[in-house]
């Protein structure tokens, strides 16, 4: 069969692998799936027919889940901290520019948030936040 695999997070958002079709073959271990699903071409003369396949399996399909989640989590914390002068984030880190004076307030602030699951879809998620204060971005 093919068709759209809709994949709902729990934030509510969907991720979306157009054109998902499941087969079976004889692999060297015996019958086997395959996962496919058409995957962008992202040049700027493509269109819908010049798309190729890509293979996935189960792994990558719930890394996926788990980085959508992740970025809702990040994105429900930045919403909340918006406030406080977010300059930008990297991965699951926000980086806040605020006066030296207000810089205690602001981390416990971005801890407590960071570390509470967001009303309405993530009650029970484990989650702890560490921050640090620097004149300067490192990693």
């Amino acid at each position: 069969a093919t068709g759209n695999l809709w994949m709902q997070l729990p934030a509510g958002r969907f991720i979306c692998l157009p054109k998902f079709h499941v087969s079976t073959y004889e692999g060297p271990y015996g019958t086997a799936e395959r996962l496919t699903y058409q995957r962008g071409n992202w040049t700027p003369k493509a269109d819908a027919t010049e798309w190729p396949r890509a293979d996935t399996y189960g792994g990558s399909l719930v890394e996926s889940l788990a980085q959508g989640i992740a970025r809702d989590l990040l994105a429900s914390a930045m919403m909340e901290l918006e406030d406080w002068g977010i300059v930008m984030h990297v991965h699951d880190e926000i980086v806040c520019e605020v006066p030296s004076e207000d810089a205690e307030e602001c981390l416990q602030s971005m801890v407590d948030v960071m570390s509470m699951p967001p009303y309405g879809w993530g009650h029970g998620l484990p989650l702890a936040a560490v921050g640090e204060i620097s004149d300067r971005f490192g990693k």
